[in-house]
């Protein structure tokens, strides 16, 4: 074994409650790893909410904190990907009370350029690869034209870095925001690299009812028919995959709700414990897996949400097969690099 999945194999152990290497490679779960096919493409595996203390297995780290980057790459010889969101947006609900979301920082442009002389010898050493730009930015009442502006102008001072945002699915299947006002979605912005979108809807339900847009729909369906015709042919996607319950505002965790957002039950519903939710999850996260060694438009993966949040509403911290999983995906990641 070489060193890396050494270390790795030893991370799975710890997760598993398990003593030694030998017992490890019997238990480690073959589903978990990809094709070798999908290994050029696939690059990237990150946790939103990721921090060193219980992610450190990651192939990237993903911190708003440029020395949580630079710590880790000292630590490991691993990239990170610094989110730029507070840069650039904040809340909205101060300025104007009766929305909710985010709005332009008054300060931004300002903020981002006196911070690239820190940056730029970071980009050039390769300690920092990407740019988180923010989290469904026009569903959160970010308009387009703000969106693209903003792309344009990280992208023409830092080329290199690529550029990533996550979206939420309204905007793009329903063409409304959080204030519910109309938005327009004509394009993913050119300066963007790659782009996900958070559908947390059942993989194992397929169809579609155009009288209700997601009902009986699933996240590969979300992908196809509602982000990829947005894209343009130099973009790429990150998937993001479900490693907790639900958190919906009436729906927290194990045994908490009786049914989703739209009243129909996710892939991992009503669950009582954390045991049968790691079960559900790692099947969950098996099916992803396979959709990644399909789809050739993929090329990583930021699953939602790594930190357990409440005793309600635990994340793949607390989810040990299906940590295991990810570190499994990691190890063959890192060999391949």
């Amino acid at each position: 074994l070489t060193g890396t999945t050494r270390t790795m194999l030893q991370f799975i152990s710890m997760v598993l409650g398990m003593a030694g290497g030998l017992s490890v490679v019997a238990a480690e779960n073959p589903a978990c790893r990809l094709s070798p096919s999908t290994l050029p493409r696939f690059k990237y595996e990150t946790m939103y909410g990721w921090h060193s203390e219980l992610a450190n297995f990651t192939p990237q780290s993903q911190s708003g904190s440029v020395e949580t980057i630079v710590q880790f790459h000292n630590e490991t010889g691993r990239p990170g990907i610094l989110e730029i969101q507070a840069i650039f947006f904040q809340d909205i609900k101060p300025t104007h009370p009766t929305l909710r979301g985010l709005m332009l920082r008054p300060t931004a442009m300002a903020d981002w350029r006196a911070l690239l002389p820190t940056l730029v010898p970071l980009i050039k050493r390769k300690i920092i690869i990407g740019f988180m730009l923010g989290d469904e930015l026009v569903w959160n009442n970010i308009s387009w034209v703000d969106l693209n502006a903003t792309a344009a102008a990280i992208k023409e001072d830092c080329p290199e870095p690529f550029l990533f945002y996550n979206e939420g699915g309204a905007p793009l299947w329903g063409n409304y925001n959080v204030n519910h006002m109309h938005t327009e979605y004509p394009s993913i912005p050119p300066a963007v690299d790659f782009v996900s979108t958070d559908d947390y809807d059942s993989m194992n339900t397929g169809g579609y009812n155009a009288s209700q847009i997601k009902r009986n729909s699933n996240a590969i369906y979300q992908y196809q028919r509602f982000l990829y015709p947005k894209m343009l042919p130099h973009q790429r996607v990150f998937v993001v995959p479900p490693v907790f319950n639900v958190t919906f505002p009436d729906c927290h965790g194990p045994g908490e709700c009786k049914s989703s957002e739209d009243g129909l039950p996710m892939d991992c519903p009503l669950l009582q414990t954390n045991a049968a939710l790691d079960d559900c999850i790692l099947n969950q996260t098996i099916e992803y897996l396979r959709w990644i060694d399909t789809d050739e438009k993929i090329v990583g993966i930021d699953a939602f949400h790594l930190g357990t949040y409440s005793a309600h509403d635990p994340g793949l911290v607390d989810l040990p097969k299906s940590l295991a999983c990810y570190a499994t995906l990691a190890a063959q990641l890192l060999e391949a690099r």
